[in-house]
């Protein structure tokens, strides 16, 4: 659990100070991707694999490290998701420190995006649930961590879609959704265009698929298979990580996607790439 709260954090944390170049790209945590208010709002969560418990928190205003306090909803109440300004309320009532989440980049994001006011999000008068959506910025840390007794443990952060309507909560925090992990089975996390994952799964379904057996690959594969199938344009990714250390992936619509890995035949972290 630790190692992936502060994992989690640790690219946030650099953000600020690496021009972006630590892997975030800018739009994860403190500086990034703006609202259509102009705001940055955070979405978060961290399950534990040994009791099945979630902590989460959507649309999270002026608080830094998200994870943290989905972890404290976790672990301190007796309920699962928090959302706006009531989360950071909670966060403000076990000591967590208010903040604006802008900076000038961001801030610049916003003032670009305001001249063309596009994307809106909003849907055309004729809708067909196939129909190309504008993909525009987004990104999410996604984590899952097996310690040296067995347990798993999970998490997201993320400032969701660059622009996104103000409210707007998407797959990162939805255990099942963003992601999944079972101790003794194994976990997974996504990434990439929310709105269209988190009504299929991915995360939950890939680890029932390990659980009946199939390799880390195989099971993402077979887990953004559906998504595949009623959103063919949906851009994502799948990342899976098997009890007995197995490492897997699956992408929709991306040239390739690269993710960081060590399990014990890795002598260091090593950047995969599908």
């Amino acid at each position: 659990m630790d190692a992936v709260e502060h994992g989690c954090n640790w690219c946030e944390k650099l953000q600020p100070f690496s021009n972006y170049t630590c892997g975030c790209d800018g739009s994860v945590g403190l500086g990034g991707s703006p609202d259509q208010n102009g705001e940055t709002t955070l979405d978060a969560m961290i399950m534990d694999g040994n009791t099945m418990n979630v902590g989460s928190v959507g649309a999270l205003r002026r608080i830094q490290h998200a994870i943290s306090v989905a972890r404290v909803v976790m672990e301190r109440t007796y309920h699962t998701l928090l959302a706006g300004d009531q989360a950071t309320q909670f966060a403000l009532q076990h000591g967590f420190k208010e903040m604006s989440l802008s900076t000038v980049r961001s801030a610049t994001l916003w003032a670009t995006w305001m001249q063309t006011k596009k994307p809106d999000y909003m849907k055309p008068k004729m809708h067909h649930p196939q129909t190309k959506h504008e993909v525009h910025g987004h990104d999410t840390i996604g984590m899952v961590a097996i310690d040296k007794d067995g347990s798993i443990a999970c998490g997201t952060t993320t400032n969701g879609a660059s622009f996104k309507i103000p409210g707007r909560v998407g797959d990162s925090p939805v255990a099942g959704a963003g992601a999944y992990c079972e101790t003794g089975v194994g976990g997974a996390t996504a990434t990439g265009d929310g709105d269209q994952m988190m009504r299929l799964l991915p995360s939950f379904a890939a680890v029932q698929y390990m659980k009946q057996g199939h390799n880390a690959t195989t099971a993402c594969e077979l887990a953004v298979e559906p998504i595949r199938k009623y959103y063919p344009h949906a851009a994502g990714a799948l990342i899976c990580l098997k009890a007995n250390g197995d490492i897997g992936g699956a992408k929709l619509n991306y040239a390739s996607f690269s993710f960081s890995a060590r399990n014990s035949s890795m002598s260091e972290v090593t950047s995969i790439t599908i």
